[in-house]
């Protein structure tokens, strides 16, 4: 009789640890958007608009970035500033402090980059590299 009670305990024992819920993966993709407007009036007037994104999707041990970010301005309803850029980056850890990365902001680059404080509130990393660029300017 004892033999028998020790492999049901066994069995139940078995079947509660082969129950514990698997870990969840994390979301793939991350992402946020933030919009700005204000305008004032009285001694002067102006008016504002601002609109940002960033997304990240994570595959295979990569990290691929897009960001953009749109702002434009009047002051006595004229345009003082009309400023937008956006990018690409893929980026991948080589080891725990060490990574790499390509990025393209209308110029491509590659390099490094050191996480030079790991601490459990905060990481910083230092990040260097090479591009190439190229602008155009005309004039109105």
């Amino acid at each position: 009789m004892s033999m028998r009670r020790a492999f049901v305990l066994l069995t139940c024992s078995t079947c509660t640890i082969g129950a514990q819920a698997a870990p969840e993966k994390p979301n793939p993709l991350e992402g946020s958007l933030a919009l700005g407007f204000s305008q004032t009036s009285g001694n002067a007037n102006a008016l504002a608009t601002n609109v940002t994104n960033k997304l990240k999707y994570t595959i295979d041990g990569w990290a691929i970035r897009q960001d953009l970010v749109f702002f434009y301005g009047e002051a006595e309803k004229k345009v003082n500033a009309n400023f937008w850029n956006g990018g690409l980056r893929a980026e991948r850890r080589l080891m725990p402090r060490l990574g790499m990365f390509f990025a393209t902001r209308f110029e491509e680059g590659f390099g490094v980059d050191i996480k030079n404080v790991a601490l459990k509130q905060m990481d910083t990393y230092l990040s260097s590299g090479i591009t190439y660029s190229f602008e155009l300017w005309t004039n109105r």
